[in-house]
């Protein structure tokens, strides 16, 4: 009978009477009227009017009577953060970032430049995989509801060394919501023109045959061609399955999914009705980049990104701000035109023109690595007995699982074939769950996830 009140919504409630639910307001509408509103600014102007105003909410959300830091990856939207606080703030500013030993997914050594570049004072977390795999058992308890973001695991010790040294930390979450900084947003645009060029059978059987390939094959594929990244293979196909879709909302969903048949993993076929997915939600913004903005802005941003760095840090009584999500912000960003946030495959066009001016190009332009763990690796060996235990039989059908279908995943996970990482994660933490709340049953459509 526990319900979440829906984002930007009140709860009005009278004695003798029902609640009363209302929107005040809505990332969909200001987006509207953004669009039928834009602004004229050049990018040096937008640059401008940007840094004040981003520059006034970091200012605004630095008020505290409690220390005060902040998250520093390196990446573009927490060193502008950073920046924009070093600038308003009367000492060195607190950073924080954590390191792993595994080399290959280290990026330590950029938030530590980028500090030294702006003069904070700086602190790394050097941690290991045992350190990350030690939260397994404790990581649903944190979180009080099925959740399956991976970078929970980093977050949760992030948020530990943090609160060691600070009560409030700023964040550059949000940023990808607000200026279109993910991946997934070029190749939506991308596949737009796709879906021009080709009519609907074609793309339906170019997605089917590159569907049939091992993931792993596409993994090498996309490496020769210069392609690296997490889980390219997945990407693709789901790229593939977007670009096959018959419209704008279901292409997107099957894009942001971790599978793109949720309900052959359940013994029910029940559906959910998605309303962040709903044709008719973004069906009138005029261009693919905002629609998949507002669509993330009402979904991922809030079911997600939030959720996975409020309960981390509230679980070591740590208070995370983040001042690019700033109502005027979004606002003003639905106004600029779309080759404003983003042109090609980069993102974020005017947030780097703002943080040019305070920290050398060089020292943020690179790939967008995003904040992982080796996850694939873990679960074939270090956590291996760990979800073998979680993926028997009665545990996955007692959360309406099918086991036979999980099995045929995890035998495939394990044998290389494939990598079913993402999938495989959001399945254990359901069990997990469930185990440890008695909750019982649910519907195919929670497994959809970014």
């Amino acid at each position: 009978g526990i319900h979440k009140l829906p984002p930007g919504s009140i709860l009005t409630w009278k004695p003798g009477e029902e609640p009363e639910i209302k929107p005040y307001w809505s990332p969909r509408d200001k987006a509207l009227e953004g669009q039928h509103s834009p602004d004229a600014m050049s990018i040096d102007q937008a640059a401008d009017f940007g840094e004040k105003l981003i520059g006034d909410a970091v200012q605004r959300q630095m008020i505290a009577d409690v220390p005060l830091g902040a998250f520093l990856s390196g990446g573009i939207d927490s060193s502008l953060v950073v920046a924009l606080m070093q600038q308003h703030a009367t000492r060195k500013v607190d950073t924080f970032t954590i390191g792993f030993e595994e080399h290959a997914w280290d990026e330590s050594s950029h938030a530590e430049a980028v500090a030294a570049h702006l003069g904070t004072r700086h602190h790394t977390l050097r941690t290991s995989g045992r350190d990350a795999l030690a939260l397994v058992d404790t990581i649903a308890g944190i979180y009080d509801e099925p959740f399956a973001d991976s970078s929970q695991l980093p977050t949760v010790l992030l948020s530990r060394l943090v609160r060691q040294h600070v009560t409030v930390a700023l964040s550059g979450d949000g940023g990808d919501e607000v200026f279109g900084g993910y991946a997934r947003h070029g190749w939506g645009q991308n596949l737009r023109r796709y879906q021009s060029a080709f009519p609907g059978p074609v793309r339906r059987m170019a997605a089917a045959g590159i569907g049939a390939l091992p993931t792993s094959w596409l993994d090498g594929l996309l490496a020769i061609t210069g392609q690296t990244g997490d889980h390219g293979g997945h990407r693709l196909k789901r790229a593939m399955a977007m670009g096959a879709a018959a419209d704008f909302a279901s292409g997107y969903r099957q894009m942001t999914s971790l599978t793109l048949d949720p309900a052959n993993l359940m013994r029910s076929t029940r559906e959910h009705n998605a309303k962040a997915h709903d044709p008719e939600t973004v069906a009138d913004l005029p261009d693919c980049l905002t629609r998949m903005q507002v669509t993330d802005a009402m979904g991922y941003l809030p079911d997600d990104i939030l959720v996975k760095v409020d309960r981390a840090s509230m679980s070591t009584g740590l208070e995370v701000r983040v001042p690019l999500l700033d109502h005027r912000i979004w606002e003003w960003a639905m106004r600029t035109p779309q080759y404003h946030r983003r042109m090609g495959n980069t993102g974020k066009v005017l947030l780097r023109s703002i943080l040019a001016r305070h920290v050398p190009p060089a020292l943020f332009e690179r790939p967008k690595a995003g904040f992982a763990v080796p996850l694939a690796k873990w679960l074939r060996k270090d956590l291996r007995d760990w979800a073998e235990n979680l993926l028997k039989p009665a545990h996955l059908e007692d959360c309406g699982l099918d086991s036979d279908t999980i099995k045929s995943l995890w035998t495939a996970h394990l044998a290389g074939t494939e990598d079913h990482a993402p999938l495989l994660w959001s399945i254990l933490m359901l069990v997990s769950w469930n185990g440890s709340s008695g909750q019982h049953q649910v519907q195919a459509g929670q497994l959809h996830g970014g």
